[in-house]
């Protein structure tokens, strides 16, 4: 007798629940936090193994999440294109690809029905929450907010030098990752937004990591210092931040986005742009200085050992 698959089960699982007579006990699994239909269904009785589906977006919510990108556009200054293209098929490539660069991301499950996504559901808090959690102490925080940045920073590089944009999350704020802390694994989720055609790899990469930073500091404003210093040491590519740096002095964003991101850390706009950019700097000297000091030691002790 051949024993049953998870792809399988949750195949048998989900047509069932598919069912008309079961449309209420799917809506009973629907996630509350955002707008987007996804649910988080038990495989047992325990609620341990579990998985995550995401359905195809109602026409209200495509409009709803259209003026939500506009908007987002808007607010940081850019040229946002409408793609028209199948999101669902975006995400599942996305994984797809990710998983083969070995980046951590929730297992894909294949399913016969078309139109949905599922994934395995991991247990693990989102970096939001352990941000937001009074209980998890600075210290803490960031050194998880180290761990996190390392694995961006090995996204970039990748995606780099193989110049693929598709290896940059186009929304890697702390919503949308999750974060092992018994391991110490960064686990990324929603891959679902398409590469921008008209913006360079360059430009996605110092978006991704304004978006990050901005969403980190809404919650460790207090560690500010700690928290710039933190990410420049754990991000490897310094040419994007000179470019972060650069980007945020000159304030491209709209008058709207310098007001909202105001609101976001409850300071004077100007105030944190210039602040971001100073300390980036100062961070950039550092590691100079440090890589300068480095190469001096080891031609000291190249020469030395010639003498001897």
């Amino acid at each position: 007798m051949v024993a049953e698959t998870t792809e399988d089960r949750v195949d048998n699982l989900l047509r069932g629940l598919f069912l008309p007579e079961n449309g209420a006990l799917l809506e009973n699994y629907r996630l509350k936090r955002g707008r987007k239909r996804a649910y988080s269904i038990p495989l047992n009785h325990t609620g341990k193994d579990f998985i995550i589906l995401k359905l195809r977006p109602t026409r209200g919510m495509k409009l709803w999440r259209r003026a939500q990108r506009l908007f987002l556009s808007r607010m940081y200054g850019e040229k946002f294109v409408l793609v028209k293209i199948d999101h669902v098929q975006v995400e599942t490539e996305r994984y797809r690809e990710w998983q083969r660069e070995g980046f951590c991301v929730p297992r894909l499950i294949e399913t016969s029905i078309p139109g949905i996504r599922v994934f395995q559901g991991l247990e693990h808090p989102f970096f939001y929450d352990i941000l937001a959690d009074k209980d998890v102490t600075p210290s803490r925080k960031l050194e998880i907010l180290g761990a996190v940045v390392r694995t961006m920073s090995l996204q970039h590089r990748t995606a780099y030098k193989k110049d693929r944009k598709s290896l940059v999350h186009w929304d890697p704020g702390p919503h949308n990752i999750m974060f092992d802390m018994d391991r110490g694994i960064t686990h990324w989720c929603d891959l679902e937004d398409p590469v921008q055609p008209n913006m360079s790899l360059e430009g996605l990469m110092v978006r991704a990591v304004r978006i990050f930073i901005f969403g980190v500091l809404h919650h460790l404003w207090e560690e500010f210092d700690d928290t710039i210093e933190v990410f420049c040491e754990n991000y490897e590519l310094d040419f994007v931040l000179r470019q972060l740096a650069d980007n945020v002095e000159r304030s491209r964003s709209s008058l709207m986005g310098r007001v909202m991101e105001g609101v976001r850390i409850r300071r004077p706009a100007h105030r944190v742009r210039r602040l971001i950019s100073s300390k980036i700097r100062e961070c950039l000297e550092k590691k100079a200085l440090s890589y300068q000091r480095g190469r001096d030691s080891s031609l000291a002790r190249l020469v030395d050992g010639g003498v001897s």
